[in-house]
């Protein structure tokens, strides 16, 4: 089910702290997943931790492999090296993998649930397509959208970085 966007702010703020302190150490998680998301407390205040590095990497590391979770694989990692695309991806693909968790908390549903094929979908999409795939529902906030959209930028120089996660208003505001 879905959270109420003050339990999940909590939830997106301690993630996006752990990656920054995980991005901080040169190290990229790779895929930041709900699965991957432990709540050590069944009541708020939340104890959130990040688990699996199984796929982590040294970002001064070949970071062109095509790995993670499918239907959490950031576009970047999908399209590395290919038309004109770097072939090297960076600690963004972590905000992508939180944008998704994001999403999945505030609306309870799974990310792209609708799209048949996601990552042939992720190998093409722009923006524009991808926020049209993604249902809403009611009751969530602008500021929330505005964030996940945020995070969910194809282009990575384009996404959000964990400090301005932090520093988001919706984040601030919820927590």
């Amino acid at each position: 089910g879905k959270m109420e966007e003050q339990e999940a702010a909590f939830v997106v703020k301690s993630l996006a702290e752990a990656l920054e302190r995980v991005h901080s150490l040169g190290v990229v998680h790779r895929d930041v997943k709900l699965d991957n998301v432990l709540l050590t407390r069944l009541l708020p205040p939340y104890e959130v931790k990040l688990a699996d590095f199984g796929l982590a990497t040294d970002v001064a590391e070949d970071m062109h492999e095509n790995c993670g979770t499918n239907g959490y694989i950031s576009p970047d990692v999908l399209r590395a090296g290919k038309d004109g695309w770097p072939f090297y991806y960076t600690k963004a693909v972590d905000l992508w993998g939180l944008g998704l968790i994001a999403y999945e908390l505030v609306t309870g549903w799974g990310v792209f649930s609708n799209v048949f094929d996601v990552e042939c979908f992720l190998k093409s999409a722009g923006d524009a397509e991808v926020e049209r795939a993604l249902k809403w529902g009611g009751g969530v906030s602008k500021e929330a959208r505005e964030l996940i959209l945020g995070m969910l930028k194809v282009n990575p120089e384009q996404r959000l970085t964990v400090e301005e996660v932090i520093r988001h208003p919706w984040v601030v505001e919820n927590t």
